[in-house]
């Protein structure tokens, strides 16, 4: 009697336990844009290396192409996310694809714009009148160029200047070292790799947050993570999730050690390079968050600043609740 009872026990223990746990099928977010924001979007790929991702229980992709993305969609549905410049959000709102901002990843643009160290002197005067400035046409820089560090220098210095597009950052370095342009507005590696030659003289440098809130007058958003309004009344559980394993890993960021950061070199394909790599983070650590719950404030100047620059946006600016959320803020 006593071994049918324990037998009985086991097998309701057993069923109960497939009650209370099912079986159901597991959500993934695919984050879209890591290849075109690589620096802003370290601490997602650290936060995948380093299980931060898998301790929130959340399942992450970070967009690897549509192939993969195509054969990961076989495995579990797909809920997009977007890691960007803050700009992007803003031309989805153009093209009547509104995203909303729930988790911030930097507070500067993390770009600089830099001339030959041999080139004019900042107190000469029209020297920007024909100056031909490189930047890269595909990764936001020429927009960006324009909206945060062009409008600094004022209507009488950027008269007549030129910008370059470039279709590779190796071709731009290439044309600036070659002297076939005469400045550069460019992100990291390049920007520092620019740097260590000891060609580049830096005029404008918004890795540096107490110089970007200078030239903007108050704090920006750079990139940033968003999705469609949908999906973030749908997925929010998740949305939370993300956020506060990528909050984990922009922490550990800001106090690792360079040891402790070597070994990563390779996500910004620098695992030839670890100098390199670690004088890039050197450079733009400060400008990451370490609180990832989007502030207000920077939102607003950041739209100050972008949507002169867009046409039919301007009226939008004053409605900035549209744009951010935080109702998926992580709690500590």
């Amino acid at each position: 009697m006593e071994r049918r009872q324990l037998i009985t026990m086991a097998v309701v223990l057993v069923g109960g336990l497939g009650v209370v746990r099912p079986a159901a099928a597991s959500v993934r977010l695919s984050v879209a844009g890591v290849a075109a924001a690589p620096l802003a979007c370290v601490p997602l790929w650290l936060a995948q290396r380093l299980g931060f991702f898998e301790a929130e229980g959340v399942e992450v992709s970070l967009g690897a192409g549509p192939a993969a993305d195509a054969l990961a969609a076989q495995a579990a549905p797909a809920v997009p996310v977007y890691a960007t410049p803050f700009d992007a959000v803003v031309q989805a709102h153009v093209a009547a694809r509104p995203l909303q901002v729930f988790a911030a990843l930097t507070r500067t643009p993390q770009l600089g714009l830099g001339w030959h160290v041999d080139g004019p002197s900042p107190a000469a005067r029209q020297r920007w009148r024909g100056a031909v400035v490189g930047v890269l046409e595909h990764d936001r820089t020429a927009r960006l160029a324009r909206a945060y560090l062009w409008r600094p220098l004022g209507r009488a210095q950027r008269a007549g200047a030129i910008l370059a597009p470039h279709a590779t950052s190796k071709r731009l370095a290439r044309d600036f070292l070659a002297r076939r342009i005469d400045a550069v507005c460019v992100a990291d590696p390049w920007l520092t790799r620019l740097q260590r030659t000891g060609v580049l003289q830096l005029e404008l440098d918004t890795r540096n947050p107490e110089h970007s809130q200078r030239l903007f007058g108050g704090p920006v958003l750079g990139a940033c993570l968003s999705a469609a309004p949908a999906v973030l009344a749908s997925h929010a559980a998740e949305l939370r999730a993300l956020a506060r394993a990528v909050q984990r890993s922009l922490r550990w960021l800001q106090t690792a050690s360079p040891l402790d950061l070597a070994g990563h070199a390779d996500v910004l394909d620098l695992g030839e390079d670890r100098a390199l790599f670690l004088a890039v983070l050197m450079h733009a650590r400060a400008s990451f968050v370490s609180d990832v719950t989007p502030d207000p404030v920077a939102v607003h100047n950041t739209l100050r600043w972008l949507l002169p620059h867009v046409a039919g946006t301007a009226a939008d600016r004053a409605d900035a609740a549209r744009w951010f959320t935080t109702r998926l803020a992580p709690t500590d």
